[in-house]
């Protein structure tokens, strides 16, 4: 018996015998281990500390098993444990001794962790495989096949070819909000081609035209969050945002919402060009940012995704810059991306608004491939962020001069405390005083923020 136990463990001894108090030694009575040299003969002794042999004397049944370490000249650092056997009489008959080298020990710990270390590897590859294709037939193929279809449309309405049918075409039947919007876009489509039919038979080339502005119009309009306050029942922050095109049609959007109950997604962004083909390249953009964004993905890598998804079906090479940021609700961590975008403005302390400048690399739907890096800004209750697009600074007046950066942190700093609302008007005054009477060349696009943190917002 005790050689099997001793062969079936991988344990480097194990014997019975019986301790003699007067020599502290265990004499050995049956030893399995055959080995020459290695065998005691039933009557050796193997001397060993009193008090470590106590441990196995005073063991009681209702415990783990007792262990001492002691360290041998043949094998180092070793591990005994063992157990008693009593007669009738409670007087002990016997020991069993199993004996196990520090250093097995220790390789045997290693190889199990390697072992495991290696099966939850194999398991992370497949499992990694098998997430990629369910995202991508799920997920990426029906962004990518409304990007298309918005890039199919856009074309073909510059080339004059009438079609109702770019989105109703589309086979997304995935049960979700991508579903949803392929609908909203099929019905968009569908309820454009009509209008534009009935306009046809009414009036000339020109009023269908500005009819179908108007029409895109009010559809970019609807796509934009409008209703303020955006979160009456969230008061650890305030949000407040406007575009104004040039055109009746802009390139320039905003867009914000909760991704989850502690994650703001903030996004600001300015089309290359303007009128209906920038509308609809408004429309894939947001889309791919949107629906990137509600997957939990970190800004850099959702402008890095986005831009993939653009770059793919981009032939009339139209681009876009995009600044997005999520905000950490609870602990007011913004976390940012920057596309070719212009540089926010913070106001860290409550007190004045600064320049905040970060490297950026270059818009989105210009080089395939390129990766985005994103950086930290820290709010503190009381702390603003204003982010808009090129037609603030670059608003002209008459004489054809620019109004510039420091006219509008100037506007800002006017009320440095002001709720959202208050300081985009500002910039707002601001820009129409400097234009005066000219024409506005740009869609004039601004989203600001006010941190409240847990405290409850001010008055301002």
């Amino acid at each position: 018996m005790l050689k099997v136990i001793w062969t079936h463990n991988a344990i480097n001894g194990v014997y019975y015998g019986m301790y003699d108090k007067d020599t502290s030694s265990i004499v050995h009575i049956v030893d399995p281990d055959d080995r020459e040299g290695l065998m005691y003969k039933t009557g050796d002794p193997e001397y060993v500390d009193e008090k470590d042999i106590q441990k196995i004397l005073n063991w009681d049944k209702d415990e783990a098993f007792p262990f001492y370490t002691h360290k041998t000249q043949e094998y180092g650092w070793i591990c005994t444990s063992g157990a008693w056997f009593k007669n009738s009489a409670g007087e002990i008959t016997g020991l069993v001794i199993v004996e196990y080298t520090l250093f097995d020990l220790v390789f045997q710990s290693i190889f199990f962790v390697l072992h495991y270390l290696f099966i939850v590897s194999i398991v992370t590859v497949f499992l990694s495989i098998f997430a990629r294709r369910y995202l991508k037939k799920t997920l990426a193929k029906p962004i990518n096949d409304v990007a298309e279809a918005a890039q199919c449309y856009v074309r073909d309405r510059q080339a004059g070819v009438t079609r109702s049918d770019h989105f109703s075409n589309l086979d997304i039947a995935t049960g979700d909000e991508l579903e949803n919007l392929s609908n909203v876009m099929a019905q968009m489509e569908e309820d454009m081609s009509g209008y534009i039919d009935d306009l046809t038979e009414m009036t000339a080339k020109q009023e269908r035209a500005q009819a179908e502005m108007n029409f895109a119009a009010m559809i970019q309009k609807g796509a934009l969050p409008g209703v303020f306050p955006a979160f009456p029942d969230r008061n650890e922050f305030d949000i407040y945002a406007t575009m104004e095109p040039a055109k009746e049609v802009g390139g320039d959007f905003y867009d914000f919402f909760l991704t989850d109950e502690d994650h703001l997604c903030m996004i600001i962004a300015d089309v290359s060009d303007k009128g209906i083909p920038a509308a609809m390249f408004m429309m894939s953009s947001l889309t791919a940012l949107r629906y990137n964004a509600m997957m939990g993905k970190t800004p850099c890598q959702i402008l890095t995704d986005a831009n993939a998804t653009i770059c793919a079906g981009n032939k009339e090479k139209m681009f876009v810059t995009v600044w997005l940021g999520i905000l950490e609700i609870s602990t007011g961590k913004i976390t940012a991306s920057n596309a070719g975008h212009e540089i926010p403005v913070l106001n860290l302390t409550g007190e004045k608004f600064e320049l905040f400048k970060r490297k950026h690399k270059f818009a989105i739907g210009v080089i395939p491939g390129l990766k985005y890096e994103q950086y930290e800004i820290e709010l503190m209750p009381g702390s603003s962020i204003f982010v808009y697009t090129d037609g603030v600074p670059e608003a002209t007046n008459s004489d054809g001069k620019r109004m510039g950066i420091a006219p509008m942190v100037n506007a800002l700093n006017e009320e440095p405390k002001a709720s959202p609302s208050r300081l985009v008007r500002n910039v707002r005054e601001e820009v129409s005083r400097f234009v005066g009477d000219a024409e506005q060349f740009d869609d004039l696009t601004m989203l600001c923020l006010l941190y409240h943190g847990k405290e409850s917002p001010g008055d301002g």
